[in-house]
Order: structure tokens, then C-alpha cells, then sequence
């Protein structure tokens, strides 16, 4: 049975292996493997997951199939879309579902929990890779619009991703 959780510190190292894994799985086979590596080096770090854990207004919640992680989102204050959307939004930074999980409505099921989370705001936004078509086919399903562009650094390459944005809250 599938089952929702906001992470708790003793599930970090859980988290950050799983976290590895399916950025390993999702990207590998379109990137380099030494833009990976040192991507992944500065990134997955103990230290980097235990900072954004402890992060003000931040929250990860994994999906887990009994006790073992198949997914998560995290949710943050970012200002970089501010400029575009007003100070009312939060950003939808990653999220991730397990390929042996795709097609059963699990992914369906975590946006609406990331909905339920920015209940309150007026914007949710997010970045993703211009060359990934089945997250931004995904996240079009969802309701969201591409509305600008950021450059992302994977080692040493420099990609664009799309910013998206689903309007919460109607003015």
C-alpha cells in the first residue's frame, strides 16, 4: 500500500541514496557521464541534503511502498520567480517517481498533495530540463504553462530549463 510522509532526519541517508538513484536513472542517458559525476558530487552530498532539510519553509514528502522510498516532491521559498509571479508562490523543486510506479495514478496522487500544500499561495512554479519531454508532458497534464527560462549548470554544461507555473489561488 502507498502511503505519504513528510522525511524525518533518521530517513536522510534512505532518502539521499533513492535521491542518487532516480537522478541517475532520469538523467544518465542524456547527459555525460563526467557532467554527471560532478554534478552529483557537489549535489548529493550529506551535507547538501542535511542543509536543505533543515531549510526555513522547505518540506520533502516521500511516497513510499511500505517502508521503502518510491517518490517525493519538495516544496520551497524561492524569490527567483518573484519578479514574474509576486511574492505569493513556492516553488515545486523536484519531484520524482520511481519508473516501476509510472502510469498508476501515484504521481497524480503527490501533485494533489503539493496542491494541498500551497494551498495558500497564489502560484506554484518549477524548472524542468527542456529535454525532458515526459516530465513537461506531465506537468502541461497538470495545468502548468511554461512562462520563462533559467539556465541550469550540470558540471560543466549549461542547459535551459523551462519555468512552469498553475495558478492556485484565483485573484
Amino acid at each position: 500500500m502507498i502511503r505519504y510522509a513528510l522525511l524525518k532526519e533518521n530517513q536522510l541517508e534512505a532518502f539521499r541514496e533513492f535521491s542518487r538513484w532516480i537522478f541517475n536513472e532520469t538523467f544518465a542517458p542524456t547527459n555525460s557521464a563526467e557532467s554527471m559525476q560532478a554534478y552529483m558530487d557537489e549535489a548529493f552530498t550529506r551535507e547538501q541534503f542535511l542543509k536543505e532539510f533543515h531549510e526555513p519553509g522547505a518540506i520533502s514528502c516521500l511516497a513510499l511502498n511500505d517502508e521503502t522510498i518510491i517518490g517525493y516532491f519538495r516544496i520551497r521559498r524561492n524569490s527567483e520567480a518573484d519578479h514574474w509571479l509576486g511574492e505569493n508562490n513556492l516553488e515545486l523543486q523536484r519531484f520524482y517517481l520511481h519508473p516501476e510506479y509510472q502510469g498508476q495514478g501515484i504521481a497524480q496522487d503527490m501533485m494533489k498533495l503539493v496542491y494541498e500544500y500551497c494551498k495558500d499561495c497564489e502560484w506554484i512554479w518549477l524548472g524542468v530540463w527542456e529535454q525532458n519531454p515526459r516530465a513537461v508532458q506531465f506537468y502541461k497534464k497538470c495545468g502548468f504553462e511554461r512562462f520563462a527560462e533559467h539556465h541550469f549548470k550540470m558540471g560543466e554544461e549549461l542547459q535551459t530549463d523551462w519555468l512552469m507555473r498553475k495558478r492556485i489561488i484565483q485573484t
